[in-house]
């Protein structure tokens, strides 16, 4: 999968986009399609390494998403491939896949687009 990967802390121009191996989900987790991802202060700041969460390098940054549920592991209910979803996820967001605790996660409305989905948690 395509992502966008901080891989030292500085400006967004620092970031870079490249192919990145996700393992598969862990139990209670759900594989998610990312359709929009909202981009927002605590962003800018975390890929500087200003932010009170200081993730190791490298890291996908983007706390929020929109998207499409792609498979469910064993411990989450509620959840089933294809379902739109809205997650509040703290990083991984900026990518074409992201792998997001289903506690993370609500279903979206069918009336509510991906790109507003994004920037609603």
């Amino acid at each position: 999968m395509r992502a966008v990967i901080c891989k030292e802390y500085g400006p967004a121009e620092k970031l870079v986009v490249e192919e990145f191996d996700l393992p598969p989900p862990e139990p209670g987790h759900v594989r998610v399609r990312v359709e929009a991802a909202g981009v927002n202060f605590p962003d800018t700041l975390m890929i500087q390494g200003k932010y009170q969460v200081k993730p190791d390098l490298p890291f996908v940054p983007g706390a929020e998403l929109a998207g499409i549920v792609e498979s469910v592991r064993e411990g989450v209910s509620g959840m089933a491939p294809s379902i739109p979803v809205i997650g509040m996820v703290g990083r991984g967001a900026f990518a074409d896949v992201a792998n997001v605790s289903a506690s993370r996660l609500l279903l979206r409305p069918a009336s509510m687009g991906a790109i507003t989905a994004a920037v609603f948690p």
